[in-house]
C-alpha cells in the first residue's frame, strides 16, 4: 500500500493520476480512510480485501460495460453490473468480498452493457432499495430486471436530484439526471457525488454532454 498525504500537493495529484488511470484500464479498487491522510490501494479485482475499515470503491472488470461496488464500513451499494454475460463475475467477485445484502443497488440507465447483470445479482442477493432512472426501456433485459424486482417485492425507487442518502459513514447525493433527456438513454444516466470525510468523488455514469468525456472525479478536500 502506498501512502499519500493530503497535505503535499503534487503527491495529491500524482495519486488522483494514478488512480484514474487504473480506473480506466482495469479492475482496481479505491480505498480512502476519511481522514486529512489518504490511503489509497490498487489491486486486481481478483485480490483479497478486508471490509469494514472506511470507504472503498471497487472498479469491477466486466470488459464493455460498466460495474462499481462501493463499500462503506461494511454497507454496499452496487452501481451497475455490465453485459448479462457477465452476471457471474459480478456476483463472484460480491462474494469475494463478503457481500451478503446490498443496500442500494443502482442502474444508471437502460442499456444492457450496464443493467445487464442486475437480474442475477437482485435475485442472489438480499437488495434493500433499487434506483432506476425515470425513462424505461423494452428490452427483454429490461424486462427481467423488472421481474426480478418485483419477484423479491422490492420497490423501485427514482432518485431526484439534490436527494440525499447514507451509506454507513458515507452519503450520496443524486446530481443527475435534472431534466427530460427525450430519447437520449445515455444523458439519462443516474449521476452522483459520494463523500466520506475529507474525501469525495463523483460518478456520472454514461451521461455524454461533451462526446468522449469520462465522468469520474475524486476530490481530496
Amino acid at each position: 500500500m502506498t501512502t499519500y498525504m493530503a497535505g503535499n500537493k503534487g503527491k495529491r495529484i500524482l495519486a488522483l493520476a494514478a488512480v484514474l488511470c487504473m480506473i480506466f484500464l482495469t479492475g482496481c479498487v479505491y480505498k480512502a480512510t476519511g481522514s486529512d491522510n489518504l490511503n489509497t490501494a490498487v489491486r486486481n479485482e481478483t485480490d483479497d480485501q478486508k471490509t469494514g475499515f472506511g470507504l472503498a470503491a471497487h472498479f469491477i472488470d466486466v470488459g464493455q460495460g460498466d460495474s462499481t461496488l462501493i463499500e462503506a464500513n461494511g454497507h454496499f451499494m452496487l452501481v451497475d453490473a455490465g453485459e448479462k454475460d457477465q452476471t457471474d463475475t459480478v456476483i463472484n467477485y460480491l462474494k469475494a468480498q463478503g457481500v451478503k445484502k446490498l443496500d442500494y443497488v443502482i442502474g444508471t440507465h437502460p442499456h444492457s452493457d450496464h443493467i445487464g447483470g442486475l437480474e442475477g445479482v437482485i435475485r442472489e442477493f438480499d437488495v434493500t432499495t433499487v434506483m432506476l432512472p425515470e425513462k424505461e426501456h423494452t428490452t427483454r433485459i429490461y424486462e427481467r430486471m423488472l421481474d426480478a424486482i418485483a419477484d423479491k417485492n422490492i420497490k423501485v425507487t427514482i432518485p431526484k436530484a439534490g436527494e440525499s442518502y447514507r451509506l454507513g459513514d458515507a452519503s450520496f447525493q443524486i446530481i443527475s439526471p435534472n431534466r427530460d433527456y427525450g430519447d437520449n438513454l445515455n444523458n439519462w444516466s443516474i449521476g452522483m457525488r459520494l463523500v466520506y470525510g475529507k474525501t469525495s468523488f463523483v460518478l456520472c455514469g454514461m451521461r455524454k454532454r461533451k462526446p468522449n468525456r469520462i465522468c469520474c472525479k475524486v476530490d481530496f478536500l
